[in-house]
């Protein structure tokens, strides 16, 4: 299996918050019998390249060079090579499973399945209930950003993007300042990227068994939300072989949480709920008896 990382530049361990998940997983896996592929990204690390002006689409292909490794070794079963994606990592499994046949199986973990744009709009909405904010101030919050990913994904000229952004954000009182901040970020070509795609234009392609898993506590990839749409797509896809599932009180990186929120990753001793590593190389174990 390959280990694909959430959005930002991570290492092979995908550390942060000081659990390093990715360690987590490769362990329980080469205990299991898998071999485990993990590599740092782009720009991460002792990778090279410029991690910050790489959209989804350009990291998916970085994970294509990862299986184009794996497939050189001889002691590597090329019929039984596998995906395993984290949040980001969720949405470039699938890209690369859509291109290349080689892929005999996906697992997306806290992947989403809805538009980015959306997926964006319900993690705002759940941080900011989450923290008990007014709800004219979360109704404000949400048009004003709805308002701002519809420009994103009409409009491709920065010059026009920027203009419009700062007259959207001048409405609702944001200063200056404050507008150029964000849209340093806004304007990077991973955000637009993200805003303007839909991953049900893949995940209806893919006919490969796969294993979606998310937690109910998750703020950023709201489980209730992405879970079915992921299961929808499969099935317009034909796809037969497909297991979701929703984890009580799990939050984005499958701890036991109490609020899901990002706050916490780090005072939680667990990295990743042992039922959900079982889950993942049991279900693993069990398709690869099954295409054998």
């Amino acid at each position: 299996v390959i280990l694909l990382s959430g959005s930002g530049a991570h290492d092979r361990n995908e550390e942060l918050f000081g659990h390093r998940p990715f360690l987590v997983i490769a362990d329980h896996l080469t205990r299991q019998g898998f071999a485990v592929l993990r590599y740092d990204d782009r720009g991460a690390g002792i990778s090279e390249g410029d991690g910050t002006r790489a959209t989804s689409h350009d990291l998916s292909i970085d994970g294509e060079g990862a299986l184009n490794y794996l497939l050189s070794r001889d002691e590597i079963d090329p019929q039984t090579i596998g995906l395993i994606g984290h949040s980001e990592g969720g949405l470039i499994a699938p890209m690369i499973a859509d291109r290349r046949d080689e892929v005999s199986f996906l697992v997306l973990l806290a992947g989403p399945g809805l538009p980015g744009d959306q997926v964006l709009l319900s993690q705002s909405q759940a941080i900011l209930k989450s923290q008990n904010l007014p709800e004219t101030l979360i109704e404000t919050t949400l048009e004003t950003n709805k308002r701002i990913y519809q420009l994103i994904i009409e409009h491709e000229s920065e010059e026009f993007l920027v203009e419009e952004i700062y007259q959207v954000m001048r409405e609702v009182g944001v200063t200056d300042e404050q507008i150029a901040q964000q849209l340093t970020s806004i304007m990077l070509p991973w955000f637009q990227f993200f805003i303007r795609y839909d991953p049900g234009d893949v995940l209806s392609n893919i006919t490969v068994p796969v294993l979606a898993l998310n937690g109910s506590r998750d703020l950023q990839i709201i489980a209730e939300e992405n879970i079915p749409a992921i299961a929808r797509h499969l099935q317009e896809a034909g796809n037969e072989q497909f297991t979701v599932r929703i984890y009580p009180g799990l939050n984005h990186l499958f701890q036991p949480a109490r609020t899901g929120m990002v706050e916490e990753y780090g005072t939680i001793a667990t990295t990743i709920d042992p039922q959900v590593l079982n889950d993942i190389s049991d279900w693993i174990r069990e398709i690869i008896s099954s295409q054998s």
